[in-house]
């Protein structure tokens, strides 16, 4: 399980490095994290012996692609409070799959995923802010959360099942394509737009921040947890990761939580180890 909280403390890290970003839009920001995350991707498989890439392994690299994108636009279009509730449904639809394919379901994953959920909810509205935002920019915003969620969802169900069956291989390539393919589909909007990169160091470092502290290091972490672990736990484990981002803006960039907050993050942990009291891998 150590896997999937660094995970979620490092995917919580993205909006401290995206403030460090600066002017870049989102298509370029977008694009510039799928491609320093592959170059890093790449480097790692230069580094160690990876596992054989199988066609049959395809739609793990989609997901993952679709998720990065569905996040990054549903944290643009509506306020950080929507997208992140939003988000944390993925335990939700977990559970669906789960009870769709007829799963083992332990009573207290869904007692600990109502309980973080609740914490996370209480939480979210006393940072939540929708001014400035339009209804429309918020039903789109709040649409590509929920579709990243419910990609999240499938994504880690599927490497789960397979790690059951001993049929996962080549989680590294997984990543790197992943990448890859969001260069592919970034390449034409960026090239579309004017070209002006106003870049100082505390752009560059957010940008390479972004790609290797909030991108391809939980990315792999992410895998790791999907294979060892159930994938409502998992996922439950993920609902921590806007309590580490309020920490991470209180530590980094001064934004200060109240202590009403504090007891809400606690909620949310409560609800997280209920779900964790029980054997890590279901028969």
């Amino acid at each position: 399980m150590i896997y999937s909280f660094i995970c979620a403390a490092l995917w919580a890290s993205t909006g401290v490095f995206i403030k460090l970003i600066g002017t870049l839009s989102i298509n370029q920001i977008i694009f510039w994290r799928f491609t320093l995350a592959a170059s890093g991707s790449l480097f790692l498989i230069q580094s160690i012996r990876s596992g054989r890439f199988k066609l049959s392994n395809l739609p793990l690299p989609l997901l993952m692609t679709v998720y990065y994108i569905a996040a990054s636009y549903s944290f643009y279009f509506s306020p950080i409070a929507v997208a992140a509730l939003l988000i944390a449904i993925s335990p939700l639809f977990t559970l669906m799959i789960r009870g769709i394919t007829k799963d083992q379901i332990h009573k207290n994953e869904i007692a600990g995923f109502i309980v973080a959920f609740i914490g996370l909810a209480m939480f979210l509205s006393e940072s939540g802010e929708a001014q400035g935002y339009t209804l429309h920019s918020i039903l789109i915003g709040g649409s590509m959360a929920l579709l990243a969620a419910l990609v999240r969802a499938v994504y880690s169900w599927m490497i789960w099942h397979m790690s059951q069956q001993e049929s996962v291989t080549g989680l590294e390539k997984i990543n790197l394509h992943t990448f890859f393919i969001g260069i592919v589909l970034f390449a034409p909007l960026v090239s579309a737009q004017p070209s002006t990169y106003d870049l100082n160091f505390y752009s560059v470092a957010g940008l390479a921040g972004l790609a290797i502290v909030s991108t391809l290091i939980p990315n792999i972490l992410n895998n790791k947890a999907s294979e060892t672990i159930s994938p409502s736990i998992h996922n439950t484990i993920g609902m921590s990761t806007p309590v580490f981002a309020s920490m991470m803006a209180w530590i980094f960039l001064g934004e200060a939580q109240t202590v009403v907050s504090i007891l809400y993050m606690f909620i949310v942990l409560a609800g997280i180890l209920i779900t964790t009291r029980r054997p890590a891998v279901s028969n």
